[in-house]
């Protein structure tokens, strides 16, 4: 509740608001130091700002280390823009400003002409400075200083509008900036090395995209000369994104003249080099960590933390097929028939993908040598990519501890439903897939456990009971499943089946869809009153709809609206696999035969992959709330086993959706007590069978 001081930075000019009724100030460089503000922030003073970490990074590296400013701590920062995010507004201050419909905007048009000051301009001949000058540009600095001021104005309008966070949300904001402020360690020697390799693979292939086409596509960045060249040779892509060509080089049935081709493409634009080049970009000059890499709230639906710059939560998980050397010990791909590294003529020993195969391409890689690494590994781009995880390093002296919750997802579920037969797995074995392939197919655990004696591997009921516990917890089809790759071992109709199977064996989770999105709809046609369903309540207030989770946090869903629709399932002409007519699910806006009446809700939000900035209306139905309350609880608990484990001693640099990751001191803690911490539970999860397992210690990150 304390009003704290709002402060703007940017270009040489720092324009602020005491809130003592003076208005905005503006300090340059060549004017005297701003005492007042000093005095405030020594004497403990809070500093608001939009996105305060910029503000926070520009006041300890500049004003404290240039002019003796007092250092600004953490606690005193506050955040517009994450009370923004929490109340589930985009983050921009332009974007929430014009949502919240503030009286004062940012000036869009104002940032577009100042914007050539933020960065260093790239030097010519004729102008060789990196930057537009006073002297140079003296009425851009002057439209300069005016934007930041008004930027002050703007964010103190937005402010004012927007609820502050609660005092416990507070507190994990504030361990969000200091996991920040203290960064990631990257093994910057190896990082390099592995950067010299991948340059040698752009000067060879990349010259080899148009004769690999006939050059009907002259280089990898020709992305509608590729996408089309691509669509003429059986492919057809939508578009040449990392992540689209990345998913296209996952199918077995890609002809090997496409591949060579979208491999080159990764060379320039994949994700996985991507990241490789960001952690060089990001790095600290001084210490080679990587800071201000989390983001909080970064899911506005659910309030999950996000990742941004270099990329930290789709790392990896594993690394190509390879053999480890019987004699040297060291690791080398499948395709080589002897041993690379010491010659012996024996194949190794089949190896799964981990933290020594990783040290041992970490090792060649020094050797900066590209057909080297080819002979031994095959494919680089494919070892390089393994490698990514084990780029991020202890400092000097330190460790890494890692563990993350076990199927957290599927255990808040089951808790918030009351699936007691879950909840019992949970409690016991744990084997959640084994158990849900035992309730659909009438099979029990011993039949499992005797099959892997028998044949040596899983039963195949298994991979059944794991791809429905993926695709089917949140109101997924036989769609669902088919997109966690059932459809792969498993027809339509099979899938359509274990669809109805596992929602007759989970009828409570089921129960839990259809009532959230009915206590929802309630609340929405009746603003004010509470419509509560288990741990979970929902009501209107102000033209929003609020979700109360066990915690008393709330999710946030703007301008919700019910529309009558009228459901009919209809025939479309078309068979099922079994003979019987195909129906659909059909809405009308209108009355019809045979139709029944349900409501339609919607609200005003930012889709997942929206563009930045759109606010638009976004359907909620039974599966988003379902799937929005487990995510934001598996968040709560993820987030007071951060305060639990920084309060414990444990200095956390990575925060990995359900995976924890600490930088401590030789011979300090222990995976015992870390895991034992992480399944502590806060008092309104008392009782649960929350699980951290997985444990591990080592110099570098690995799954």
């Amino acid at each position: 509740g304390q009003q704290a001081t709002r402060i703007v930075g940017g270009a040489g000019v720092l324009s602020y608001d005491m809130r003592d009724g003076k208005g905005v100030r503006d300090w340059m460089p060549w004017m005297p130091a701003p005492v007042e503000l000093f005095d405030y922030v020594a004497q403990g003073g809070l500093i608001e700002a939009h996105n305060s970490f910029f503000e926070y990074c520009i006041w300890n590296n500049v004003f404290s280390r240039q002019m003796g400013a007092p250092r600004l701590p953490v606690d005193q920062l506050r955040d517009s823009a994450a009370a923004c995010a929490a109340h589930g507004l985009p983050r921009s201050l332009e974007d929430a400003g014009r949502v919240m419909g503030c009286a004062q905007q940012k000036d869009t048009k104002a940032a577009a002409q100042v914007k050539k000051l933020w960065v260093p301009r790239k030097p010519t001949k004729a102008d060789p400075s990196k930057r537009l000058t006073l002297e140079a540009q003296t009425e851009l600095h002057l439209v300069n200083g005016a934007y930041c001021a008004d930027d002050v104005r703007a964010e103190i309008a937005l402010s004012d509008a927007v609820p502050h966070l609660s005092p416990y949300e507070l507190e994990v904001w504030k361990l969000d900036q200091r996991i920040n402020a203290r960064g990631v360690g990257i093994d910057t020697e190896a990082l390099n090395d592995a950067i010299a390799i991948v340059e040698q693979m752009r000067a060879k292939y990349v010259p080899m995209m148009p004769v690999l086409t006939n050059g009907e596509v002259k280089t990898p960045n020709s992305h509608a000369q590729l996408r089309d060249w691509c669509g003429r040779n059986g492919v057809d892509i939508p578009d040449t994104q990392a992540d689209t060509i990345t998913e296209t080089l996952e199918r077995e049935d890609l002809p090997p003249h496409v591949r060579d081709v979208l491999e080159i493409r990764v060379m320039v634009g994949g994700a996985a080099i991507n990241k490789v080049f960001a952690m060089q970009r990001f790095g600290d000059r001084d210490d080679g960590r990587v800071r201000g890499v989390f983001s909080y709230y970064g899911a506005v639906a659910t309030g999950r933390f996000a990742s941004r710059g270099v990329q930290l939560h789709n790392n990896p998980n594993s690394g190509p097929d390879h053999y480890k050397c019987v004699v040297c010990h060291e690791h080398y791909g499948t395709q080589a028939t002897g041993c690379p590294h010491c010659g012996a003529a024996t194949t190794g020993r089949a190896d799964e993908w981990g933290n020594d195969a990783a040290e041992s391409a970490l090792r060649l890689f020094k050797r900066r040598d590209l057909a080297l690494v080819e002979k031994v590994w095959g494919n680089a781009l494919a070892i390089i990519t393994a490698c990514i995880r084990a780029f991020i390093a202890a400092a000097p002296g330190h460790d890494l501890i890692c563990a993350d919750y076990s199927a957290i997802e599927a255990r808040v579920i089951a808790q918030l439903a009351g699936e007691d037969w879950r909840l019992d797995v949970f409690r016991t074995h744990g084997k959640i897939y084994e158990a849900s392939a035992c309730q659909m197919f009438g099979m029990t655990l011993d039949d499992f456990a005797t099959y892997k004696q028998e044949h040596g591997g899983h039963h195949p009921a298994r991979k059944k009971g794991k791809v429905a516990e993926l695709a089917l917890g949140y109101g997924g089809g036989w769609k669902a499943m088919a997109a966690f790759g059932a459809d792969k071992f498993m027809t339509e109709k099979d899938m359509k089946d274990t669809v109805r199977q596992w929602r007759a064996a989970s009828t409570n989770v089921a129960a839990l869809w259809y009532n959230l999105e009915e206590c929802a709809i309630n609340a929405v046609r009746n603003p004010g009153a509470v419509y509560t369903y288990r741990l979970l309540s929902y009501q209107v207030r102000n033209n929003v709809l609020y979700c109360r989770l066990p915690s008393g946090r709330e999710l946030t869903y703007h301008s919700p609206r019910t529309t009558p629709v009228y459901v009919t399932w209809e025939e479309t002409g078309r068979l099922e696999e079994d003979g019987s007519p195909e129906r659909v699910r059909c809405e009308y806006p209108y009355p019809v035969e045979g139709g029944r009446l349900a409501y339609k809700l919607t609200h005003m939000g930012t889709p997942k992959k929206g563009a930045a900035g759109s606010w638009v209306v976004c359907n909620l139905y039974s599966g988003v709330l379902a799937e929005n309350v487990c995510q934001a609880v598996a968040r709560d608990l993820l987030a007071d086993a951060l305060l639990r484990l920084d309060k414990a001693g444990y200095p956390i640099i990575m925060h990995v959706h359900d995976e924890i990751i600490a930088e401590v001191p030789h011979g300090f803690g222990s995976i015992e007590e870390f895991e034992a911490i992480m399944e502590q539970t806060p008092h309104w999860a008392a009782g649960w069978p929350i699980k951290a397992d997985g444990g591990w210690r080592g110099l570098r990150y690995r799954k």
